[in-house]
């Protein structure tokens, strides 16, 4: 009896004298585990800009793979930056149907957009990059190139660019972004891109 008194008496101390956790403790224990579930959510994005971010990063991921596979000899960050380069081109670029040169109205977005660059940078001048593809001759491509450029720099005037501050450039078939000789190449390379130098 003496003894079971005894353990008795042992357990008792033993469970008064073990700490038991502040509040303080708990609080920040919760705090803490809180802030490491989600850390999201201290800064959430928009909606918008997540679909948005989301989107370019997969179609430049998708770029990368069709190149991957017209150059499988090229490394991953050679390739990236590509895919990065035509998704920026996409974005910034007018693009055109074979052999033609009148521009789609998908694509007045971009030169209104371009235009209100060039309003930006007082001083600026642009210029207009003509391209074609493989297909036609060295002198067909470079004219078509041109009148590429013409069509895009006359929409441009209208929205109140100074003609002076337009030069027209092409480069025909010379200045590929992709080269395969099939139409995921061709329809890359038939484009306007805008060039804005300050002077």
């Amino acid at each position: 009896m003496k003894r079971l008194a005894v353990v008795l008496m042992a357990f008792i101390f033993v469970a008064c004298a073990s700490p038991k956790p502040n509040a303080t403790q708990t609080d920040s224990n919760a705090n803490k585990s809180s802030s490491t579930s989600s850390p999201a959510s201290a800064v959430a994005p928009t909606k918008a800009a997540v679909a948005s971010t989301s989107s370019n990063t997969a179609a430049t991921a998708k770029l990368a793979a069709e190149i991957q596979k017209i150059h499988p000899e090229s490394d991953g960050e050679a390739i990236a930056n590509l895919a990065e380069k035509i998704q920026r081109l996409h974005d910034e670029s007018v693009y055109f149907d074979f052999d033609q040169y009148s521009i789609s109205p998908e694509f007045r977005n971009i030169i209104e957009k371009q235009a209100a660059n060039f309003k930006n940078h007082k001083g600026a001048a642009v210029i207009l990059e003509g391209n074609a593809d493989e297909r036609g001759s060295a002198a067909y491509n470079i004219a078509l190139g041109e009148k590429r450029a013409t069509s895009v720099k006359k929409i441009l005037v209208t929205l109140g660019v100074p003609a002076s501050k337009i030069k027209v450039v092409s480069y025909g078939k010379s200045k590929p972004v992709l080269d395969c000789h099939e139409e995921k190449c061709w329809q890359e390379n038939r484009r306007v891109d805008f060039i804005f130098k300050q002077k």
